[in-house]
C-alpha cells in the first residue's frame, strides 16, 4: 500500500494542517470529504459582469482585487484599463490599489470619471445548501416541508404517496424531485444517496433555510439559516 504523507494530494486537500508528521488515513478521508461537500452543487469560481457608476478617483472597495477586470469609457463600458502597480504614478486609462488601502482602487486624475462606468468581474462561489443524511427516508402521505429561499417568505412542498415507488422508504432523487416542483429558486438533487437542497442565487446573498414541517426530522434538515461564500465588490 502507498505511504500517505504531507505531499499526497497536493493542490488539494489540506492533508498536514499542522506541518508536520504524516496524517493518519481517517484524517485523509475526511478531510477529503470536506473538500468534496465544499465544492459539492458548485464550481470554484462563477464570475458574472456589472457596471457601476464611478463618481470619484478612488473607484471601487474590492475585497478579492486580483482577478478582476475593470472597463471603463465616458459613457459606457469600453476597453480594458490597465493596472498598475501600488504606489506608481497613474495616467489616464490606469488604476492601482491604495498604498494604505490595497482593498480600494485607485483611477488616475486624468480619468473624466464622473461620467463614467466601470465594468468588473466578481467571482462568486458557494450558494447556500443543506444536505441531509442518506436515503432510505420513512415519510408518510402528505408530509410537508417547509423552506424560504434567499431571505423570500417559505414556500411549502407535500410529498404524497403517488410522489414515490414506496413512501415509506423515499429515496433522495425522489425527494429532490418534490421538492424542485413545489418550490421555485432552488435546486435538489441526490448525491450519493444524500439529498442535497441549494438556492440558485450564488454567494453571499444566497441564503436557504428549512422553516417548518413534519417531514423536516425525517429528512434529517436541521432549521438553521445557511448563507452561500463568494466575493461582494461594492463602491466608495
Amino acid at each position: 500500500m502507498a505511504e500517505i504523507n504531507s505531499r499526497f494530494g497536493f493542490g488539494g486537500a489540506n492533508l498536514n494542517p499542522g506541518g508536520t508528521g504524516k496524517p493518519t488515513l481517517a484524517t485523509v478521508l475526511r478531510d477529503v470529504a470536506d473538500d468534496l461537500a465544499d465544492s459539492a452543487g458548485a464550481s470554484a469560481s462563477r464570475h458574472v459582469e456589472e457596471t457601476v457608476s464611478v463618481d470619484t478617483n478612488e473607484g471601487l472597495l474590492m475585497y478579492e482585487p486580483d482577478g478582476f477586470v475593470l472597463y471603463a469609457d465616458e459613457g459606457g463600458v469600453g476597453g480594458a484599463k490597465t493596472r498598475r502597480a501600488i504606489g506608481e504614478s497613474l495616467a489616464a486609462g490606469e488604476y492601482s490599489q491604495d498604498d494604505t488601502n490595497p482593498r480600494k482602487l485607485l483611477f488616475a486624475a486624468a480619468d473624466s470619471v464622473a461620467s463614467a462606468q466601470v465594468g468588473y468581474q466578481k467571482a462568486m462561489n458557494q450558494p447556500a445548501m443543506l444536505s441531509s443524511a442518506a436515503e432510505p427516508f420513512a415519510l408518510t402521505d402528505a408530509d410537508d416541508l417547509s423552506i424560504s429561499v434567499d431571505g423570500a417568505d417559505p414556500e411549502t412542498a407535500t410529498f404524497n404517496t403517488g410522489d414515490f415507488v414506496d413512501i415509506a422508504n423515499a429515496t433522495a432523487a425522489e425527494v429532490a424531485a418534490v421538492l424542485e416542483t413545489d418550490i421555485a429558486g432552488l435546486t435538489a438533487e441526490d448525491i450519493g444517496g444524500v439529498l442535497v437542497i441549494r438556492s440558485d442565487t450564488l454567494g453571499p446573498d444566497s441564503k436557504i433555510q428549512v422553516t417548518g414541517g413534519l417531514a423536516a426530522a425525517k429528512l434529517t434538515l436541521d432549521t438553521d439559516e445557511h448563507v452561500g461564500s463568494g466575493v461582494r465588490t461594492r463602491k466608495v
